[in-house]
Formats: C-alpha cells, sequence, structure tokens
C-alpha cells in the first residue's frame, strides 16, 4: 500500500506484538485475511480523520507477523502530506519496538502462559491473593445495599 519494500516482514510473539500495537494506539479488528490493525490519523487542515491499516499474521509457533509492504492508508481519497508524516514517524517507531523485541525476562512462553490457572508461582498468588483481600464479599456487598454478581 505504501510503495516501500522491505526485505522481510516483521516477526515477533503475538504478545509483544499485540501490546506494541494497542500501546500505540492501534485497535484490534479480526478479518477474514487475519488480524488488522487501524489507526487514525487527524488532518489538523481539514479536521477529517484518515484510516492507517496494519495487516498481522499469526503463525502457529505463537508469533505474529507484519508485513509493513501491506500497510498503508484506506479509502480511494490520499491522506494528507500531515497525516503521511504522521504514520510515517509512528512506523519508525512500530519497527524500532519489533526489531528489539520483547525483554525475554518480562514474558513467559506461550505454554507457560496457557497453562489453565490462575496464577503460574507464588509470587503471582500473593499478588492475586492481595488483591482479593481488598474485594467486599457478597455478604458485605448486601449489607451495604449493593447487589452482587452472579455466581459465575
Amino acid at each position: 500500500m505504501n510503495g516501500k519494500k522491505l526485505a522481510q516482514p516483521l516477526i515477533q510473539p503475538f504478545a509483544y506484538v499485540h501490546s506494541t500495537l494497542t500501546a500505540l494506539g492501534f485497535v484490534q479488528i479480526d478479518s477474514r485475511r487475519g488480524s488488522v490493525y487501524e489507526l487514525l490519523f487527524r488532518d489538523p487542515v481539514t479536521d477529517k480523520q484518515y484510516c492507517y491499516r496494519l495487516f498481522a499474521h499469526t503463525h502457529g509457533n505463537g508469533k505474529m507477523s507484519i508485513d509493513l509492504d501491506e500497510a498503508g492508508f484506506v479509502g480511494k481519497e490520499e491522506a494528507p502530506p500531515a497525516a503521511q508524516a504522521a504514520a510515517c514517524e509512528m512506523l519508525a517507531e512500530l519497527v524500532q519496538y519489533l526489531e528489539n523485541g520483547p525483554d525475554r525476562r518480562r514474558l513467559a512462553s506461550l505454554s507457560d502462559t496457557m497453562n489453565g490457572r490462575m496464577a503460574n508461582n507464588e509470587v503471582e498468588v500473593k499478588r492475586l491473593g492481595k488483591m482479593m483481600a481488598g474485594i467486599p464479599t457478597n455478604t458485605e456487598l448486601r449489607k451495604s445495599g449493593m447487589i452482587p454478581d452472579p455466581i459465575q
């Protein structure tokens, strides 16, 4: 869409790519082509919004790739220079994040994350316990005149 040709797509763990894109303001939209991420850029002169779209492809090994050759503004109307410049800056930032990769100490593997447990280690159990200690019980909610959540 944008005319630039990159040698290869950017490939990183799914969680890292998704969290990076959402932190940059992208919104995920599911489509037949996989995941699509969109971000609106506003032209300050005309006050019109222009939708910029990235296509993300999920692989079976828990990785996701983004081919920036497919990225670009949506629609027949060409985006003004201010919106194009903002998109270029955003793409440069995205490439920098994805090329540097995630902090390996912070992210667990996909199999460790998808283990079906609420907490993966003792530290998380203690943290969750402290969080839950401050949550009122159903009896306390009823006494204060509130209605508790239904049984899950």
